[in-house]
């Protein structure tokens, strides 16, 4: 039995040691100094003298948490400073070599980048020996980088994905496979495409491009109707046709890319608004309607083919409202006459084409657009000038009405492909211009333009003040 005089600490070493070691440990014990010696009453003496049973352990870890695996502080030990600790990490700190992973490589070389977005960017480079074969000599990558604010890889990026691989056609831009350095989450993922040198955004706004003939706007086109109608034919629809989406390659092939807004449809069902970019958006969207379907994109080709024409956005606006209006303009104001289901699908309907001091409105919600007074249609005057077999189809592309609306298959047919000279055929469509030459011009002109927008706002602010 144990003198009362023994601590807590003893009593277990003596337990836990050996035979052999409780025998030491008790020759060891008159030599501690009693209580009566300068230690406090009711309270164990410290150990002067480690005994045997505690010699397997480290410096500064207490027998009761050395079975935890948890590190504790001897009572003699000092605190260190932070600034003793973290001199002390630096020293302990491992050469970067011994626990830096090397980075994989990627299988493409020169690397340039060529455009940036909201997710990421994008390159033009070179693939290696392996996948020339299947890409090309030159492929586009679209970089997504994951931040540690997002929620997860980007939805849009998934729908593009999917519908990629269902859809192959000659005027849709062709996804070659999906790549990823690693498996971190933070890893960034390529998408590999096609790489086509310039998009018809650049070709419409660059100087170099003097003139566009009329052979080439029917193949450009005809070319963007082919695929819209293929999408179409495969129940998909684009929701953000516009030219910048519109990519043309030297060979003057048209592409339409950038499907993050894409989806599958069913008639009858709802859809989310807002889509497509607002120059290129048609009335049904602008009115509240969720019940849309295929002839949104016709009529965003019917803008694409106004712009071409024009070499200028058609219908162009600050806001909703301004932009509808100005649509109104051109396109006349819609009347029940000739959309009559407009009053049950467009939750907008009086608000935005009624007269003033009509009563009878669908709904009290309040809308930007105030009633405009009735206009009258004039598309057909304002591009017969330019070509009057392309204002006729240009007249059944902008119809207000979706169910009056050509769709992609019945306008190939029109007569505007098949009057006068006929679209370029698949081997005589080579740009005749300088693809380096017509992307420098037309960046050095936005530039421009950015600083005589920015002095003129300077101006403004310092005659306000």
């Amino acid at each position: 039995m144990s003198s009362p005089s023994a601590s807590p600490a003893a009593k277990r070493s003596r337990t836990d040691a050996p035979p052999g070691a409780a025998a030491q440990a008790t020759a060891v014990a008159p030599a501690r100094r009693s209580p009566a010696a300068g230690a406090a009453p009711g309270r164990s003496p410290p150990i002067t003298k480690t005994s045997p049973a505690l010699a397997g352990l480290r410096p500064g870890k207490s027998p009761a948490l050395a079975g935890a695996g948890l590190r504790g502080r001897s009572p003699g030990t000092a605190q260190k400073s932070p600034a003793e600790i973290l001199s002390s990490k630096k020293r302990q700190r491992t050469p970067p070599s011994a626990d830096r992973r090397d980075r994989p490589e990627l299988p493409w070389t020169d690397l340039v980048c060529v455009g940036k977005g909201t997710y990421g960017e994008v390159y033009r480079a070179r693939p290696d020996d392996a996948r020339r074969r299947t890409q090309g000599t030159t492929v586009a990558l679209k970089k997504f980088i994951q931040r540690d604010d997002d929620w997860g890889f980007p939805i849009t990026t998934l729908r593009e994905h999917k519908i990629l691989l269902q859809l192959r056609h000659a005027n849709l831009i062709r996804l070659h496979e999906v790549y990823s350095p690693s498996s971190s989450y933070k890893s960034p993922v390529f998408m590999v495409f096609e790489y086509a040198e310039l998009d018809l955004e650049i070709v419409i706004q660059s100087p170099v491009v003097r003139t566009i003939d009329e052979p080439r706007q029917k193949s450009i086109v005809q070319q963007i109707l082919e695929g819209v109608h293929y999408m179409h034919a495969n129940q998909v629809m684009h929701r953000d046709l516009k030219p910048s989406n519109c990519l043309i390659t030297r060979k003057g092939d048209v592409k339409i890319c950038d499907f993050g807004l894409a989806r599958s449809y069913k008639p009858g069902h709802a859809y989310t608004l807002p889509v497509v970019t607002l120059n290129y958006r048609p009335p049904e969207l602008l009115l509240g309607c969720r019940h849309y379907g295929p002839p949104i994109d016709v009529w965003s080709v019917g803008a694409i083919f106004a712009e071409l024409l024009k070499r200028e956005i058609v219908i162009t606006g600050r806001d909703e409202g301004d932009y509808l209006q100005k649509l109104y303009a051109l396109c006349g104001t819609p009347r029940e006459v000739d959309w009559p289901e407009a009053r049950k699908v467009c939750k907008h309907w009086r608000e935005a084409c009624g007269v003033r001091g009509v009563e009878d409105k669908v709904t009290t919600e309040p809308y930007p657009v105030a009633a405009s007074v009735p206009r009258r249609r004039r598309v057909l005057e304002a591009f017969a000038e330019r070509s009057e077999a392309g204002a006729k189809l240009l007249d059944r592309l902008l119809a207000l009405s979706p169910k009056k609306r050509v769709t992609a298959k019945d306008a190939l047919d029109d007569d505007f492909f098949w009057e006068g000279a006929p679209p370029l055929a698949a081997g005589d469509r080579s740009l005749p211009w300088d693809c380096d030459l017509v992307r420098a011009s037309r960046d050095d002109t936005q530039r421009s333009q950015a600083r005589a927008r920015q002095k003129k706002a300077q101006q403004q602010q310092a005659a306000k003040s």
